[in-house]
């Protein structure tokens, strides 16, 4: 058995498209659960853990289509660099969960890492403070009609793995664009912070995109930065300027 618990950790950073945010904690209480007792009611048929990001990124990028459900933050060239640059030095590993359907068709693919802590071996989301939202690569139809069943199934297989003790999905919102997240139909309670929503309607005048709260915000940081030697303000007008201007931020991101 796989005992799970969701509790929504509402993000207090800005998003879109999106709503409220959970946090999916569970804990592996029975490592030798049998394969077969959860085959036959859900949909996923099999499971792998890929342990390196080449060999998950075939898949990876066939769920980042427009028949998949996923958040930016879980592009498989965002969290690439990341595991690179940060969560290698963190000592965390990749840990990468791809469920399959009978005919080894992809249905979701869950970009996590495996660290210790406390004592314990811990598998959460990539992107770690990078991120602000953690979601899984859920194929589209596949998402749109998920039961809870196709829950057990998953998480009775990952539950087999005895290389993990704690699952600790934070930061996932409970509907991204029009879909939900189907993890969100596990168990579940709510937090005391709440999540953002911003509505940009078309058209709208460049001040409404930015609450009162956040312009004073960004009001504060330029005085700061004004104090700075060479501090200076350019919009970018061209296609070449914005490329330009978009590459070297995310070089240093």
């Amino acid at each position: 058995r796989f005992p799970a618990k969701v509790g929504e950790s509402h993000n207090s950073k800005h998003s879109y498209n999106t709503g409220s945010a959970m946090t999916m904690a569970a804990a592996i209480e029975d490592r030798t659960a049998d394969p077969n007792a959860w085959s036959s009611a859900s949909r996923i048929k099999s499971v792998d853990i890929v342990r390196d990001l080449a060999s998950a990124e075939p898949v990876w990028r066939s769920l980042e289509g427009p028949q998949s459900s996923f958040t930016p933050y879980q592009r498989f060239d965002f969290l690439k660099p990341w595991q690179a640059n940060v969560g290698a030095r963190e000592g965390l590993a990749p840990f990468i969960v791809i469920a399959f359907d009978a005919s080894r068709r992809p249905l979701l693919l869950l970009p996590l890492a495996l660290r210790q802590a406390y004592g314990a071996r811990c598998v959460s989301f990539m992107g770690g403070k990078h991120s602000t939202f953690n979601m899984a690569l859920w194929d589209h139809d596949f998402a749109a009609s998920a039961t809870p069943a196709d829950l057990d199934g998953l998480v009775s297989a990952i539950s087999q793995h005895s290389e993990a003790d704690v699952l600790a999905l934070h930061q996932q919102p409970v509907r991204w664009r029009d879909m939900p997240n189907p993890l969100a139909l596990l168990p579940h309670q709510h937090s005391a912070n709440d999540c953002p929503l911003l509505t940009m309607e078309p058209g709208a005048a460049p001040t409404a995109l930015i609450s009162n709260s956040f312009r004073r915000r960004l009001k504060g940081k330029e005085r700061k930065l004004q104090a700075l030697p060479g501090y200076r303000s350019h919009i970018a007008s061209t296609e070449a300027d914005i490329t330009r201007l978009l590459d070297w931020f995310f070089r240093v991101k």
